[in-house]
């Protein structure tokens, strides 16, 4: 199995992504993304649930795969790759303005750290 690298550590109200990306023999990347969150099982106790999506061929796509029915504005970024950095700011830049008006505080508690993840050199992975 190739070698997976990074992508981006995304927190979110119980549960967050990582995004990974392995090289294709052509030289292109496909996308994975290892998702976990907090559900109910039957007796309405907590357990945590992990899931493995892709391969995606575009990182558009992986994200619009980990925010279905949700916006990757509500999402704390930990840590981003720097080819990626430009790419994740705008689509979280775009997606916080679209959010309805009472989530929009989450977006707005968000946004700085959404730059400092993708702008600041000590966040880079």
């Amino acid at each position: 199995m190739p070698e997976k690298e990074i992508i981006a550590h995304l927190g979110v109200e119980g549960g967050g992504a990582s995004i990974y990306r392995t090289a294709l023999p052509s030289g292109a990347w496909q996308f994975h993304v290892e998702q976990r969150f907090m559900d109910m099982d039957e007796n309405d106790d907590e357990f945590w649930h992990y899931a493995t999506l892709g391969p995606f061929a575009s990182i558009q796509e992986t994200v619009e795969a980990i925010t279905r029915g949700f916006s990757l504005a509500l999402y704390h970024p930990s840590k981003v790759h720097p080819e990626y950095r430009q790419c994740l700011l705008t689509i979280a830049q775009a997606a916080g303005p679209q959010l309805p008006e009472h989530m929009r505080p989450w977006w707005e508690s968000h946004r700085e750290s959404w730059r400092r993840a993708c702008q600041d050199e000590e966040q880079a992975l």
